[in-house]
């Protein structure tokens, strides 16, 4: 017969049915706020199944230890079931010991065995509590996309460490600019000249427009969004935008000095001279004689 979890003394408002491949397992009455690993040390205790070994799925998404049961388990248009079935999948002994070890020191990873450093799962738990144990990972999975993500997502600065293949990605690029947009400097070639890799990057930081490729330094939408919050990156437009009207006019608005740069043309122009002056009345040394003799500049 399975087992029956005795009821907690405080008012519980959710039955849930344990069943593994074998069939019930144990009911559990849970309140709506336990997380995930909450309801496994109630399972644990209810019927000794270690909690590293289980794994939980409602239907078929899997539980994750951080899940909150009154947003995984609602039922679309229905809010939260008085009682639900969870499906439980034990993991291999091998797997779930070098879950714990791993989750109390990453650094014992270094010794682990071939088939642990293949556990793209014992990797995983590894990397969340330090990116450095990716470098024990075995070969195929420091390619592995979402491990990647996850190791930049801890430490922009090891996208530096990843293999070509990661560093191309757009997700795990994506996922570095967005903890720190110097991180573009890291990318291979294709994603600095990926417009929205750049955009991301430079709507954090104007600055990573430095790190970006020739596309994107043509680009005008891209050049406008880091002129007008810095000035000073008009140096890093192409020479084409570096002639634009409204690319030109932004940056010297925003850092008058921005007018050195500009296209030779501009140095003449004087409503430009006028906005730069406007912001720093040192960029009249960046002006045209004319105008730097003109004393209503």
């Amino acid at each position: 017969a399975p087992h029956r979890a005795p009821r907690s003394t405080r008012a519980m408002a959710l039955e849930i049915r344990i069943a593994g491949l074998g069939g019930a397992v144990c009911t559990l009455h849970a309140e709506p706020t336990w997380s995930c690993r909450h309801l496994k040390e109630a399972l644990e205790v209810a019927a000794g199944i270690p909690r590293l070994e289980q794994r939980l799925f409602s239907g078929s998404q899997e539980l994750q230890e951080a899940d909150v049961l009154s947003e995984v388990l609602l039922s679309p248009g229905q809010g939260l079931p008085s009682s639900t079935d969870v499906s439980l999948v034990r993991r291999p002994r091998l797997q779930a010991q070098w879950l714990g070890i791993v989750e109390d020191d990453w650094e014992a990873l270094a010794d682990a065995p071939q088939e642990v450093r293949d556990d793209r799962e014992v990797i995983l738990t590894a990397v969340e509590q330090n990116w450095r144990a990716w470098r024990w990972a075995s070969e195929a999975l420091q390619s592995d996309i979402g491990l990647a993500t996850a190791v930049v997502s801890q430490d922009w600065s090891a996208l530096e460490f990843l293999p070509e293949e990661c560093r191309s990605d757009r997700g795990v690029v994506l996922a570095a600019v967005q903890r720190d947009p110097v991180a573009l400097e890291l990318a291979a070639d294709a994603m600095r000249n990926d417009r929205g890799v750049v955009m991301a990057a430079v709507r954090k930081d104007p600055r990573a427009l430095r790190a970006a490729g020739p596309g994107p330094r043509n680009d005008r939408e891209v050049v406008l969004e880091a002129v007008g919050r810095d000035g000073s990156m008009l140096r890093f437009a192409s020479e084409a935008l570096r002639d634009e009207a409204d690319v030109v006019m932004a940056a010297v608005k925003h850092r008058g000095s921005a007018l050195e740069v500009a296209a030779p043309r501009w140095h003449s122009d004087r409503p430009a001279v006028e906005a730069a002056v406007r912001s720093d009345w040192r960029a009249l040394k960046f002006a045209s004689d004319e105008l730097r003799a003109d004393r209503d500049v």
